[in-house]
């Protein structure tokens, strides 16, 4: 498979809510690397691995709730995951590297705000391994941590690991120590109240490594007027040292924060499409995919047979693949306005450039893929397939893939393969997206 354009990715449960995706692609485009970064949602980090395979993926990024088994299925670590026992970057050559690069993150962001660590008294808000990681980074520094957490069990287990002290959030002994720590990390899932307002003063520093909304612990600090160190600040340092593995080449962090603090919403999009190779699932998912969200379905292929009285076979040896682009093309502008409507596109749709600039404007554009032994096996008794037509099955899937590769992925805000999938599985996969990511 080519190797020249490089194709990255994040996973992660859920991960449509990444914004992994403009920070990559902004540095990729700068320093003129032909790539794309994707976010895939696999459904543990040992579909991420066949996925990888799959479509030739350089490298992806991991996030919760799969840094541990990504760390524990791949063959080396370097010295921060293998004490982690958790990676949140791999790189996929004859071999798997597993990477920490959290912790490192954690250091630079408050670095860059102009924070030391050193022999500073701290707080870890969480035990999951967000919090690992930030534990990991402050006692580096000599730092003294407490870690609190709801489950006292979870919290004293990862103090253990690194010398540190263990509280429950109900602990009395929590109010003491929020007052006297300088430092505190917050590592939650939760935008929602933890600690009790009135103990925060103006002498400390917060990192919040939730980045999606402001949380109470921000908005109590900014209250207190302590400072506060934005989530992102940790994502851009851990995505730029993840970058660096990806490309060998130093990152370009001003572009990185520019992309992540001009990050469009998803409001713009009032529709969804479905892209992929032929054979991947498309109609059967959308259908379903329609009837959960009380949308419309259009089959973009069976509409324009329906307009033109034949089968897709039969334009094209009539008129040629070229016409046949043609109509595909302005059939699928007359949708571009609509709402609420889920479309299965054609597999080679996103040949065009006007095509693909219609789905990154206007559409939630999901790909749908599956390796080519498993399309080749699905559409194997289907005569209307005249792309297919005069050929080894598999060896024409793959050229084609090969040749649609970087425009699936240049569209594509979601990855999701359906080789080991029903199309109804695959539905609500695509559906607990949607949902997590507050678009439903």
């Amino acid at each position: 498979m080519k190797s020249d354009y490089l194709l990255l990715g994040v996973i992660g449960k859920p991960v449509l809510h990444s914004r992994s995706p403009q920070m990559h692609n902004a540095a990729l485009s700068k320093l003129n690397i032909p790539g794309h970064y994707l976010r895939i949602a696999a459904k543990d980090a040992k579909e991420a691995f066949e996925i990888a395979k799959i479509i030739n993926l350089r490298g992806i990024n991991v996030t919760a709730p799969f840094k541990e088994e990504a760390f524990e299925l791949s063959n080396h670590g370097d010295a921060l995951s293998t004490k982690l026992r958790a990676a949140n970057t791999l790189l996929f050559e004859n071999e798997t590297r597993a990477f920490n690069t959290d912790v490192e993150g954690v250091l630079r962001a408050f670095m860059s705000n102009g924070v030391s660590c050193e022999h500073k008294k701290a707080l870890v808000l969480g035990a999951g391994a967000a919090a690992r990681a930030a534990l990991c980074a402050l006692r580096s520094q000599g730092a003294t941590a407490t870690v609190v957490n709801r489950t006292f069990e979870k919290a004293k287990r990862l103090a253990n690991e690194f010398g540190a002290k263990a509280l429950c959030l109900n602990d009395p002994g929590l109010k003491n120590c929020v007052y006297d720590s300088e430092l505190i990390v917050a590592c939650l899932s939760t935008p929602e109240k933890v600690i009790a307002d009135g103990l925060l003063k103006a002498s400390q520093c917060i990192l919040d490594s939730m980045y999606k909304e402001k949380t109470a612990l921000v908005e109590q600090a900014q209250r207190a007027g302590a400072k506060v160190i934005n989530g992102l600040e940790w994502l851009i340092y851990q995505g730029a040292l993840a970058f660096e593995h990806f490309t060998s080449t130093k990152a370009p962090i001003d572009e990185m924060r520019k992309a992540l603090e001009s990050a469009k919403s998803w409001e713009s999009k009032k529709s969804i499409a479905l892209i992929g190779m032929m054979g991947a699932g498309k109609s059967s998912i959308g259908r379903i995919i329609s009837e959960k969200l009380c949308f419309d379905f259009v089959d973009l292929d069976e509409e324009l047979e329906k307009r033109q009285g034949m089968k897709i076979r039969e334009i094209i040896d009539r008129k040629g693949e070229a016409s046949f682009r043609n109509l595909e093309a302005s059939l699928f502008s007359e949708y571009v306005e609509s709402e609420n409507v889920v479309f299965s596109c054609g597999g080679g749709l996103i040949l065009r450039l006007e095509n693909r600039n219609l789905l990154k404007k206007h559409f939630l554009t999901i790909w749908i893929h599956a390796s080519e032994e498993e399309l080749a096996s699905r559409v194997a008794q289907d005569i209307n397939r005249p792309l297919l037509s005069g050929y080894d099955t598999k060896s024409r899937l793959k050229e084609l893939f090969l040749e649609r590769r970087p425009f699936y992925a240049e569209v594509a805000d979601l990855f999701m393969s359906s080789q080991h999938s029903s199309e109804r599985e695959c539905a609500e996969r695509i559906m607990y997206e949607i949902r997590a990511a507050g678009l439903s």
